[in-house]
Parts: structure tokens; C-alpha cells; sequence
């Protein structure tokens, strides 16, 4: 099933080298996509999930799983990460398609 690389790379920081394995566990083209994330101290799993809204509207749900207690400094940055970064790239895929 795995059609994409199996990792990239990110920028680097203190205890991760920016290296990020990915598998692909999950996909129902047009409505889900689930991989894990795997990369310095944490595993988790990256769940896009896409739902149709009335009109010609949908909503993106972003989820991230897996992060233990010990996890939440990296929780966080990630969290920044996508919140910053996701809208951003959407937009570029979005306006492509158009």
C-alpha cells in the first residue's frame, strides 16, 4: 500500500536529526489517510481525515496520536508545526488542483 517514500526529513534539533519513518497503515481515497510518524524519541500515528459540509465546503481533521507524558515538549512543537505549516500547504495543493 505504501506508495510514498518511507521517511523525509525535517529540520534538525537537539536529540532529533530531522529524519521522520512513515508507513502508511491506512487509506480510503477520497476520506482518510492514517501513517505512523516515527522519529527521534516518538512513535505516533498522523490521521487526515476529510468529511463533505453542506455545500461545497469540507473539513479537514489533523490528529496526531500516540504521544506519551514524557512526549509533551514534542507535542507541542509539532502541534505548532502544523498548525503553522498545514494551512499554508493546503493552500498550495488546493489552488494546483484549480
Amino acid at each position: 500500500m505504501d506508495v510514498l517514500p518511507p521517511h523525509f526529513m525535517t529540520d534538525p534539533v537537539p536529540g532529533f536529526d530531522g529524519m521522520v519513518h512513515c508507513r502508511i497503515v491506512e487509506a480510503v481515497e477520497p476520506a482518510r489517510l492514517v501513517y505512523t510518524w516515527k522519529g527521534g524519541p516518538i512513535d505516533t500515528v498522523v490521521s487526515w481525515t476529510l468529511t463533505p459540509l453542506d455545500g461545497n465546503r469540507t473539513l479537514l481533521r489533523l490528529k496526531q496520536d500516540g504521544f506519551r507524558p514524557e512526549d509533551e515538549q514534542t507535542r507541542q512543537v509539532l502541534e505548532q508545526g502544523w498548525r503553522q505549516k498545514a494551512p499554508r500547504t493546503l493552500s498550495l495543493v488546493v489552488a494546483s488542483l484549480m
